[in-house]
């Protein structure tokens, strides 16, 4: 995913230093007839201003790149923290637990019953090519592409998109993991469980969005949408964010917090 980017973005360069340079790299043309307007300085200034400000563009771009996506000795480090890390897949939720042990993964599920769960447990290796989880016989469990960016320079995301289908994950789902506070591994299960039972998928347009979070207490947006059944993706915390008046949001610290409280949490 990340490599598609980077790609694109340099694509563009090329084509705009193409554009910078294209006069002096062409053959010479033929001498235009006595009658033609010479180009003006007007025009000329107008067409170096175009190109300026594409690469300006570009430059701000692969900046924005720099600082929110991360590398892999970056997300090792953060990912060895020991906390756990959730995505929410409709009627499935997904816990992602890593450190220095190994990596395992549990996929909760509930279709009209209890709550079934299905763990892959094995060793890691991360780079830049992808993330691996073998077992003890180096057998593939899982193989993913991941990305690994900062909302606003507030949450960290981590992306992972199966290469193989593994633990109900079909090939090519993507996922966007967000860390939690679970402290262990039973209250992350706790925490997933409380998802699903109490999955919802309110409409702006017509539902109550003020009492969402009632009961929680604390300061994270994400376990307050996890426990209370609400998926905390950017975009769906986005939609709620406008219903509330919340401009411009990109999920800054400040505007979670704000989304937070205006969903019925208390800031403790």
């Amino acid at each position: 995913m990340k490599h598609l980017r980077l790609a694109a973005l340099a694509l563009g360069l090329a084509l705009l230093l193409t554009a910078c340079g294209g006069e002096d790299a062409a053959a010479p043309a033929a001498a235009a007839p006595a009658s033609s307007a010479p180009a003006t300085e007007e025009s000329a200034a107008t067409a170096e201003d175009a190109v300026s400000a594409g690469l300006q563009e570009l430059s701000d771009d692969l900046q924005g790149l720099s600082d929110h996506l991360q590398t892999a000795e970056d997300v090792l480090s953060l990912l060895k923290e020991d906390h756990f890390w959730m995505a929410c897949a409709g009627s499935d939720l997904y816990s992602l637990h890593l450190n220095r042990d190994g990596l395992t993964l549990t996929c909760y599920t509930a279709q009209n019953g209890p709550v079934e769960t299905q763990t892959v447990t094995g060793t890691f290796a991360l780079d830049a090519d992808g993330l691996r989880v073998t077992d003890a016989e180096g057998q593939t469990l899982l193989d993913f592409d991941w990305t690994m960016a900062a909302e606003a320079d507030a949450l960290q995301r981590l992306d992972l998109e199966a290469v193989v289908a593994a633990a109900d994950l079909p090939a090519g789902e993507a996922l966007s993991f967000y860390e939690t506070e679970a402290a262990d591994a039973d209250e992350a299960d706790a925490m997933a469980r409380s998802y699903l039972e109490n999955r919802q998928a309110p409409d702006p347009a017509q539902d109550d969005l003020t009492t969402l979070l009632a009961g929680y207490r604390g300061v994270s947006i994400v376990d307050a949408c996890i426990l209370n059944g609400l998926d905390p993706s950017l975009e769906n915390r986005a939609v709620y964010a406008e219903a509330f008046g919340i401009e411009n949001y990109r999920g800054t610290a400040e505007q979670n917090l704000q989304l937070l409280t205006s969903m019925g949490g208390v800031i403790a």
